[in-house]
């Protein structure tokens, strides 16, 4: 029985280290971000589209890798597992994460790292100087493309789902959502800058909202560990961030808004430009 302890803690440790995603715990706002694919019917014909604009330091990042490491290998995680949408999600399937070239060489491949299960899946750099793409054991795999890239680039492949970190260009979304040839999943993960107006003129509208797509706003405050949900930064350290933002920085920077609403894009105001 001894024997029997010990191995099983071994197991324990050796997954801790190497299987980290099994342990990814959401922030309640993040899990309530989660939940709203329980409405859907596991394998949909009809694209889903969900956006999640969030202050920073919410946990963005780390939400999306956990998220394609599950859409594409369904590592066991109960935050996902109890949602039948991604657990019967097809696979193996064809993902792809939309970001900018800082994010993917660095904040990616950090998350990546951590969370992802060692053994499961196969990096490799497709020529680039950073893992570009990774293809697990069922033969699922998901790779990045840049928002610097030309948007016909993104045209020569079929996807099953799409993860989106931060305001794309306008240019590249008509190459994004045709992509979904059978259905799928479109996933917005974003702090809503000035580059987001259009998300919400085209896609918060009436005619959308609720139908196809399906949004929730959350506060940098929901990642606080004082005054959040299983949150991960002290309030300190959150006020210490938002310090050097004025207030319209703050609608979108903490609060996950559309800044273009705050009047932010008139700061520098300009007679010249600003007044016909």
């Amino acid at each position: 029985m001894t024997d029997l302890m010990a191995a099983a803690q071994a197991e324990i440790q050796r997954r801790a280290l190497t299987e980290r995603g099994r342990y990814y715990t959401p922030n309640g706002r993040a899990e309530e971000f989660i939940n709203l694919l329980k409405q859907f019917t596991p394998n949909d014909p009809d694209i889903k589209i969900l956006i999640l604009r969030a202050g920073n330091g919410f946990g963005k990042s780390a939400l999306s890798v956990n998220l394609a490491g599950y859409l594409a290998g369904r590592i066991p995680n109960p935050w996902f597992d109890c949602v039948p949408y991604l657990r019967e999600f097809r696979r193996p399937n064809q993902g792809r994460i939309y970001t900018t070239t800082t994010a993917a060489s660095t904040t990616y491949q950090v998350e990546a790292e951590k969370w992802l299960p060692r053994g499961e899946y196969t990096p490799r750099k497709e020529g680039h100087n950073f893992n570009w793409k990774f293809s697990f054991k069922n033969r699922s795999q998901f790779d990045f493309f840049l928002f610097g890239q030309d948007p016909r680039e993104a045209e020569s492949v079929s996807l099953d789902w799409s993860l989106i970190d931060e305001p794309p260009p306008y240019a590249l979304w008509g190459a994004i959502k045709t992509r979904m040839r059978v259905g799928g999943l479109i996933i917005f993960a974003l702090t809503p800058l000035e580059d987001a107006a259009w998300i919400q003129m085209e896609l918060e509208i009436p005619g959308r909202l609720g139908r196809d797509v399906f949004v929730l706003q959350a506060s940098t405050e929901d990642a606080c560990i004082e005054h959040g949900i299983r949150g991960h930064l002290h309030h300190e350290s959150i006020e210490a961030q938002m310090r050097e933002f004025d207030e319209d920085d703050l609608t979108a920077r903490k609060g996950g808004a559309y800044l273009h609403l705050s009047g932010a894009v008139y700061k520098k105001f300009d007679e010249s430009i600003h007044v016909i």
